[in-house]
């Protein structure tokens, strides 16, 4: 999923001075979960659970286990991305038509979500950049297929990063309208 920030107008001009980044220490996940929060939460007034308004961080089960991707200007968080990998969530495959894909892939698959990219840094290329640091993961990996669903205002920049659609859009109880999209990491592989 990808949300872009409105921007704060008392905030200096994008720049395009940054590196994506690994949240390997709990401290930078930290400062991602609560930048997920400012994002999500704050300007958007979406909860994925409730229960974590308290601690004004938005953190849930798979990030245990997933690759959090980031980037920092300035001391501050801009942009995150989490990547995991395996089979698709149930209640995404029916939406990505995960069964066009398992053959091919064999099980190699990865998902991208939680991509959140504020608006003041949108035109820094910051969601390309991560798309394209969370891919060589996956390539790492042996994943051959790359995962992400996103708003349809938003798909553009994902086709620009390599994406193509995967399945009909679908409604998602959370995020509302979605677009499945899909980046092949291998020619062999198609869909």
């Amino acid at each position: 999923m990808i949300v872009i920030m409105q921007r704060d107008p008392s905030q200096p001009a994008a720049r395009a001075d940054y590196a994506v980044r690994l949240a390997v220490s709990p401290a930078e996940r930290d400062r991602v979960y609560r930048f997920r929060y400012e994002g999500f939460a704050t300007e958007y007034g979406r909860w994925p659970n409730p229960g974590l308004g308290a601690r004004r961080m938005i953190r849930g089960e798979a990030d245990e286990r997933a690759t959090v991707f980031f980037v920092e200007v300035e001391g501050r968080v801009v942009a995150t991305l989490r990547l995991r990998f395996g089979h698709l969530p149930p209640e995404l495959q029916e939406g990505f038509d995960a069964k066009r894909f398992a053959g091919s892939a064999g099980g190699s698959m990865a998902l991208a979500d939680e991509i959140l990219v504020s608006r003041i840094y949108r035109k820094a290329s910051l969601l390309e950049s991560m798309l394209a640091a969370a891919s060589a993961r996956c390539e790492e990996n042996r994943a051959l297929l790359l995962f992400c669903h996103a708003r349809p205002d938003a798909v553009p920049a994902f086709r620009a990063a390599g994406f193509q659609e995967a399945g009909i859009p679908f409604e998602h109880p959370e995020f509302g309208p979605r677009v499945p999209l899909v980046r092949f990491l291998s020619p062999d592989v198609s869909g």
